[in-house]
């Protein structure tokens, strides 16, 4: 079994701004990066999670959460020489501008953990 650390795409690799569908806005502190190294050097897998209600609300497609996110970060990341084991959305959308667009899932952090459990099954995490 493998160990893993799971953390979110907003405040740690974008700022925490409203509707941050910005790829070009990823830049984690300094500390980030070296906690990063630091774990996949005591072999942890690093996992991002994060909510992407954009997907089912607009402005991009969930077909589109790869290219916009995964492969920037993943890109950005691997220019330090970290590497990303998992990336794991959660596009059902919840709420915007007082409106309700609810789709039940499990896997919306922190409320559910259905990422998780799908990551941990698929990259062997105990």
């Amino acid at each position: 079994m493998n160990k893993a650390i799971f953390f979110v795409k907003d405040v740690l690799l974008i700022p925490n701004i409203s509707d941050n569908i910005d790829s070009c806005l990823i830049a984690p502190e300094d500390d980030i990066i070296s906690g990063l190294k630091i774990l996949q050097t005591e072999n942890f897998k690093l996992i991002v999670v994060t909510n992407q209600p954009e997907a089912a609300l607009g402005p991009f497609a969930q077909k589109d959460l790869e290219s916009l996110f995964g492969k920037r970060i993943r890109d950005f990341l691997e220019d330090k020489n970290i590497l990303i084991d998992g990336f794991y959305y959660y596009h059902n959308p919840y709420e915007k501008n007082g409106k309700k667009y609810v789709v039940s899932g499990n896997c919306r952090q922190p409320e559910h953990d259905g990422m998780l459990f799908k990551a941990a099954e698929q990259l062997n995490i105990n």
